[in-house]
């Protein structure tokens, strides 16, 4: 997904970490990338869809506390 951002190919970004999020439902990591990557293309309310997702799913952890302070920035 990485990649594929850093290639400009967003929308291969987007569905890659979109898989990551349904194989791996209990990890928080590909949602609050999601939510940063739609952050930068401006698609802020699907964003804070997979913000909220990480709040959550782990509300005391980190990527959470990341995931809070990018939805105050929205």
């Amino acid at each position: 997904a990485e990649i594929d951002e850093q290639l400009g190919n967003t929308d291969g970004a987007i569905r890659d970490l979109q898989e990551a999020r349904l194989k791996f439902p209990d990890r928080v990591e590909a949602p609050l990338a999601l939510g940063r990557l739609l952050i930068r293309l401006d698609r802020k309310d699907e964003a804070r869809q997979y913000l909220q997702e990480v709040i959550d799913g782990q509300p005391h952890s980190e990527m959470a506390r990341q995931a809070q302070d990018l939805l105050k920035g929205l």
